[in-house]
């Protein structure tokens, strides 16, 4: 039995065959919150990633691996955690996600977040210590121990926005606690349906970077992220082209910078009218009070011809 730590650029032939046990493990149908890519290491400017692994006889028995963004090693995301049917229930998976742990906390993390879906694996992780964080799928780990809303309360204090920028994939884990936040809006972004965990159940964790980039990749969209000093991300704003030269914009933030909100929305806008938009709207639940001032400030205006789904929907200018 041998143990492996690896990081990116790994080679080829060795991405394959974690490729192919990942694939048997979760099924070649699901979409990999880690492309294949990143483990080639197309993301090493932006984060750093290390692969965990025991082998026996040169077949891999089980991995995890950990992805920490380079602006802000305070966080980080616990992911690809598998083994081989095979070879459970020897603590081979516990073993790797300790040493994981330990390392990411020697490199002066803070909090590792992991997302599950089994409710025998987040049995096995609350008895290890992680948190369960309410509405969702995600568990967070705190090497201090205090509880995650005191951890957030702290995360989110005493920052102010640097910066707005197009969302890169140095924002695969700092999306994280501005996502999983209870914000009081219950829709916060209609170009992907993600709601607010005050009302609904956040499934992802690890795979919400890619929900957001799908944006880009497949609806001619874009996204914007609004950073601190300290490289926390505290907004997002989004566009998605919704036909021929028509773009829907969204976007929310941390309550504690919503008064820069229309800054970050603003900067979608623009990127829509760049890209020739002859029509750009909005959307918000007919309740959402905070959504419609940030519209309406924003000069959009109510549109008569649609209404349903208690929405109300608006058109730019």
């Amino acid at each position: 039995m041998d143990k492996h730590e690896i990081s990116p650029p790994i080679d080829n032939m060795e991405v394959d065959k974690l490729s192919t046990f990942w694939n048997e493990i979760f099924g070649i149908d699901l979409i990999p919150d880690l492309p294949k890519d990143v483990f080639l290491g197309s993301e090493n400017a932006y984060n750093t990633i290390k692969v965990f692994y025991y082998s026996e006889e040169n077949s891999i028995i089980s991995t995890c691996a950990t992805v920490t963004s380079n602006n802000i090693n305070i966080l980080g995301g616990l992911a690809e955690v598998a083994t081989h049917k095979r070879f459970r229930g020897n603590g081979f998976a516990k073993d790797l996600c300790d040493k994981a742990l330990d390392k990411f906390f020697t490199n002066k993390g803070q909090a590792l977040f992991l997302g599950t879906s089994n409710p025998i694996a987040e049995k096995l992780y609350i008895k290890l210590g992680w948190q369960k964080i309410h509405n969702s799928n995600v568990l967070v780990n705190i090497n201090s121990n205090i509880p995650y809303k005191e951890f957030s309360i702290n995360y989110f204090k005493d920052e102010y926005i640097i910066s707005i920028d197009e969302a890169n994939p140095s924002a695969r884990i700092p999306i994280i606690p501005l996502t999983i936040y209870p914000h009081r809006s219950e829709l916060l972004d209609s170009n992907i349906n993600i709601y607010s965990t005050k009302y609904h159940n956040q499934s992802s964790c690890m795979g919400l970077y890619n929900k957001f980039n799908i944006l880009k990749k497949e609806h001619n969209g874009s996204w914007f992220v609004a950073k601190t000093k300290s490289g926390k991300i505290v907004g997002i704003s989004t566009s998605k082209l919704i036909d021929y030269k028509t773009y829907n914009i969204d976007g929310f933030a941390h309550p504690n910078f919503n008064k820069n909100i229309d800054l970050l929305i603003n900067k979608s806008i623009k990127w829509c009218i760049n890209q020739g938009a002859e029509k750009i709207t909005a959307q918000s639940n007919i309740n959402d009070f905070i959504k419609q001032s940030i519209f309406e400030k924003l000069n959009f205006r109510k549109d008569p011809n649609i209404k349903k789904n208690n929405k109300i929907y608006y058109l730019y200018k």
